[in-house]
């Protein structure tokens, strides 16, 4: 058949991610709707000679709730996304489809799935989903979301702005605002407010190094889902976010890490970056995030203890005070208008989505007027 392999005994049948790719997909906020709209195209196998226009086929998303997404199970996938297609010619070689959807209404536990998702997409990873039709409820197919190329950076422009640092007895504590770019990947247009986020930084005299070097979210994207449940159970004890493990070996000039015990409530201002044609479709959005640190420890990484004392030298002695690099993660949790969740106290107003492991690199400089 036309676009299949030929058939031979070491020869498996091509995956369905094999003859199905997405070209774009577009998920906007619209009238307190969260909408999706997508392009797809397809391999044709059937012969040329048949021409044949289809109806609409509709069609329904769901996530795995597990790490596994080879079981058709009903109780291991996630309901996520219903939608249909618009109707389509049998062309060749290959098919295209446009797609329309919207999210369904979700529950409180499959929230952590969608994080996850999300997550996983963000870190650059493909995220694995499952397809399926009301017209053949029982066919459940395992498909994969194409990893972003390159991968989004959503956090920029980091810094700790009008920073202090206090001693108190032997710890040394910052307080400061931590202020942020925050830039949605190409095609995702979200009204959103960001509830709480959760930064953990590692401090470095001058700029950052070559970013191999440095901090790594070393969770896998299998492990995310593990990580929500944690975050989920321990909302509001002292501990959002497990925190990652430091870099082994440590970077050679990084001297300390910024790590509070809760999240911050931050502050957040959506700057809409409108397209040419004045829609939401093509464009990204951009938030600036503040929050405030008060007296958070400021932890001297082990054996930096002298590369810590040059730093606060170069405070207090330097004409400009000293660069100071910031690298790290963020948990952050922003509020999705639109979003359609149940009992999370957003009736009508949207639903909370919980993102894990934002990288994020920055530099500022701190004055003498800092100590």
């Amino acid at each position: 058949l036309p676009g299949l392999p030929s058939p031979g005994k070491n020869t498996p049948f091509p995956d369905v991610a094999d003859l199905v790719t997405l070209d774009k997909f577009y998920v906007n906020t619209r009238r307190h709707n969260v909408i999706i709209t997508a392009n797809a195209t397809a391999v044709n196998p059937l012969p040329e000679s048949l021409h044949m226009n289809i109806p609409a086929i509709p069609f329904t998303v769901f996530l795995p709730n597990s790490s596994s997404v080879n079981s058709s199970n009903d109780s291991t996938v996630i309901p996520i996304v219903t939608g249909h297609s618009l109707p389509f010619s049998l062309t060749h070689p290959n098919i295209t489809l446009d797609l329309s959807a919207s999210i369904l209404r979700i529950t409180q536990d499959s929230m952590p799935v969608i994080s996850s998702f999300i997550s996983t997409y963000l870190s650059g990873h493909s995220a694995p989903f499952v397809a399926g039709s009301p017209l053949l409820p029982s066919l459940h197919i395992p498909m994969v979301f194409p990893a972003p190329h390159p991968k989004p950076q959503v956090l920029r422009d980091v810094s700790i702005r009008n920073m202090h640092i206090s001693l108190n007895g032997e710890v040394v504590l910052a307080s400061g605002t931590v202020y942020a770019r925050a830039v949605l990947p190409l095609g995702i247009r979200l009204s959103m407010d960001v509830e709480r986020i959760w930064p953990d930084v590692l401090v470095f005299d001058g700029k950052v190094p070559d970013e191999g070097e440095t901090m790594k979210f070393t969770e896998s994207p299998e492990d995310l889902l593990q990580t929500f449940k944690y975050a989920s159970a321990h909302k509001g004890k002292g501990s959002d976010i497990p925190r990652p493990p430091l870099p082994d070996p440590l970077p050679e000039t990084a001297f300390a890490r910024i790590s509070p015990r809760d999240s911050l409530p931050p502050d957040s201002i959506a700057l809409p970056i409108p397209s040419e044609d004045g829609t939401v479709d093509d464009g990204t959005s951009e938030y600036i995030v503040t929050a405030d640190i008060e007296n958070v420890p400021l932890e001297v990484l082990p054996g930096r203890q002298k590369l810590m004392s040059s730093f606060v030298a170069k405070v207090l002695f330097g004409p400009q005070g000293a660069l100071a690099g910031v690298q790290g993660t963020a948990a952050v949790a922003a509020l999705v208008d639109g979003l359609p969740v149940a009992g999370d106290g957003h009736e009508g107003g949207g639903g909370i989505v919980e993102l894990l492991g934002l990288p994020f690199t920055g530099s500022f400089r701190v004055g003498k007027k800092a100590l």
